[in-house]
């Protein structure tokens, strides 16, 4: 209700401002007296102007209760809702002709309520993210389940701080569960009533298997008693992690699986926006790049670039470069480190690597010694989202189901990286490359890539 009222004021605020710009600031060029008019007579406008966006803001979901889309998705509905608003109200104009012909006034409303409604998302996100890291407001979860998918459950729960909860473990459907990297195990499905009592549990999300029956009704009769709230994730998501089709045949409900986004058509689309975006990229980063590598020649002997022999798509092997910021012979002094590995069996990393330079401890924690996978992209090595590349040795100790990840092109980012990056651990990791592979989308792409910003320049997870 809240944000019903806010938006209702913003909009209306959006449009006087619309007005203002145009008649009184004359933006778009000047306005003749005898074509100026009063604010009043735009009313049917600006009645409409509300209404239709109000309408689509609460259709595309933006004032869902329970859960808001996140900060990069509640941008996208407003500038969706803003813009097609923004059409509708001007093919009314030209069909019932207000007394108001000004044409400017129609961008300018659309571009004021983007900025105004976005900005004000912006701010309560800022507050909500503070209160939350001081731990208020924030809820208690428990995910009930060990397999894949519960582990995604966990992983895009503890990934997002935004959504305002504390995953406090999750019951496994097996007599004696085990801990699963940081998430620990609270018991079996069995000691649901124990748990909601010690941990003080705000909300359940139960994702066990469809033939459960029996398991879920148990958690849902526990939960009821205790008054927690509670989810549960269907055991189809897991078939592909994501996209089921419904069909009808003569009215029969038929359910199917949608094809892997990421081929024919969206692959071009993809490949397009990888070749422009590195292209600008490198060039805007040509400066920093030549610092860099004076600061490294001037900090330690080598070359200035690194390469190495990574696993791209389908299990092909290909070059990949990076700014070195380890000492010149750090391949061959591996070995000596390997018991520091922090991130697991098969994935190396090492918080206190004693084989970095004084420059590259510098590059590593805002990832600059990355920039040189830009060529990368641009040879098709890599895209700019995507899986990481592996190095052979570890791709061979991959299981049969983490070979997925590598379906598609390896890139220099992902859904990992902005969701704790080396801090999660391997089976994390290769969990959240196979939820994107099933989930990609441009929008995807975008919003990962401006997750990314904020993930460098804090420097969490990387070492």
């Amino acid at each position: 209700m809240a944000w019903l009222l806010i938006d209702s004021a913003l909009i209306n605020l959006s449009f006087i401002a619309a007005y203002v710009a145009r008649y009184n600031l004359q933006v778009g060029g000047a306005v003749e007296p005898v074509n100026r008019v009063s604010l009043g007579a735009y009313w049917q406008i600006q009645l409409w102007f509300w209404a239709f966006l109000m309408v689509l803001l609460q259709v595309e979901g933006l004032y869902r209760r329970r859960r808001q889309p996140s900060i990069v998705d509640q941008f996208g509905v407003i500038m969706r809702s803003s813009i097609v608003t923004g059409g509708i109200i001007a093919a009314l104009s030209f069909v019932l002709k207000p007394p108001s012909q000004s044409r400017f006034v129609f961008l300018y409303m659309c571009v004021a309520a983007i900025v105004t409604l976005s900005l004000a998302r912006v701010v309560a996100h800022t507050v909500r993210m503070a209160r939350h890291r001081r731990g208020l407001d924030v809820r208690t979860v428990v995910v009930v389940g060990e397999s894949n998918l519960a582990k995604m459950v966990l992983q895009r729960i503890a990934g997002d701080p935004a959504m305002g909860y504390r995953v406090a473990g999750f019951l496994g459907d097996s007599a004696a569960p085990s801990d699963f990297g940081r998430f620990h195990a609270l018991g079996s499905v069995g000691q649901i009533r124990h748990v909601l009592l010690d941990q003080k549990v705000d909300e359940v999300v139960v994702a066990l298997p469809a033939t459960a029956h029996a398991q879920v009704m148990q958690v849902i009769s526990e939960c009821k008693a205790a008054g927690v709230d509670f989810a549960i994730v269907p055991d189809l998501f897991e078939l592909s992690l994501s996209h089921v089709d419904m069909e009808s045949l003569g009215g029969i409900p038929l359910l199917g699986l949608r094809e892997n986004p990421l081929h024919g058509a969206n692959l071009w689309i993809k490949r397009a926006i990888d070749i422009a975006v590195a292209g600008v990229a490198l060039l805007l980063l040509a400066l920093p790049m030549l610092i860099m590598a004076i600061a490294i020649r001037l900090d330690s002997p080598g070359s200035i670039i690194y390469h190495q022999v990574r696993v791209g798509k389908g299990g092909r092997t290909f070059k990949f470069y990076k700014i070195r910021s380890m000492v010149q012979n750090a391949d061959d002094l591996f070995a000596t480190i390997q018991g520091q590995n922090d991130a697991g069996r098969i994935h190396f990393k090492s918080r206190n690597d004693p084989r970095r330079t004084r420059v590259g401890r510098v590059m590593r924690r805002l990832s600059l010694d990355e920039v040189p996978q830009l060529f990368n992209v641009l040879k098709g090595d890599m895209s700019l989202v995507g899986p990481r590349p592996p190095r052979p040795h570890e791709y061979r100790e991959y299981e049969d189901w983490m070979k997925a990840r590598l379906r598609v092109t390896p890139g220099l980012t992902g859904l990992w990286q902005v969701s704790g990056r080396s801090d999660l651990t391997f089976d994390e990791m290769i969990l959240l490359d196979l939820y994107y592979i099933e989930s990609w989308s441009p929008g995807l792409d975008l919003k990962i890539l401006l997750q990314t910003v904020p993930a460098l320049l804090t420097g969490r997870g990387a070492y």
